[in-house]
């Protein structure tokens, strides 16, 4: 979990120097948990590919859009850079994958890949934990993300999947 742009967002979460400070708030989140980012779309590709589908404990794309309404600001990497100072991990693989509509991560030199895996699972769950914790003091956002959000995202999923078969 430790990569480089996640011990730049632990730091800033608490405080200079101090990255191991985030395994009390992990293990406070009440883990293992399935946290995602936007994850109504992952789900379809774990029951495409693995015969799976896990289930959605908290999603931090839904979260922020109920912190922060303004459509466009509610991407992983805007995110991690504008709330955790994360740095850009992405353009090393962008390299190898391509930009656009074309990418393709299978050119992605298997290595870089994982630590970019890594770095995409690390920050979900930083920012997913700590939406969760303002929207905590926030009880009537706080119940709507989950029991109206996270439900609705299952059932979009669900929707989306008739509409949109996965190819």
């Amino acid at each position: 979990l430790l990569t480089p742009a996640v011990a730049v967002a632990l730091r800033r979460l608490h405080g200079a120097g101090d990255a191991d400070g985030a395994e009390p708030q992990v293990r406070r989140a009440g883990l293992p948990r399935c946290v995602w980012w936007n994850g109504k779309f992952d789900r379809r590709w774990y029951q495409r590919y693995l015969g799976f589908r896990p289930r959605i404990d908290g999603d931090g794309m839904l979260a922020h859009a109920l912190l922060d309404e303004r459509p466009g600001t509610h991407g992983l990497k805007t995110r991690a850079s504008d709330d955790l100072d994360a740095p850009d991990y992405e353009d090393s693989v962008l390299e190898y994958a391509g930009r656009g509509k074309k990418r393709d991560y299978g050119l992605v030199p298997k290595e870089l890949l994982y630590h970019y895996t890594a770095e995409d699972v690390g920050l979900t769950l930083l920012l997913t934990l700590d939406y969760e914790a303002q929207l905590a003091l926030q009880p009537r956002l706080d119940w709507v993300y989950r029991h109206i959000s996270l439900p609705v995202a299952e059932a979009l999923e669900a929707e989306a999947a008739q509409l949109l078969p996965f190819p």
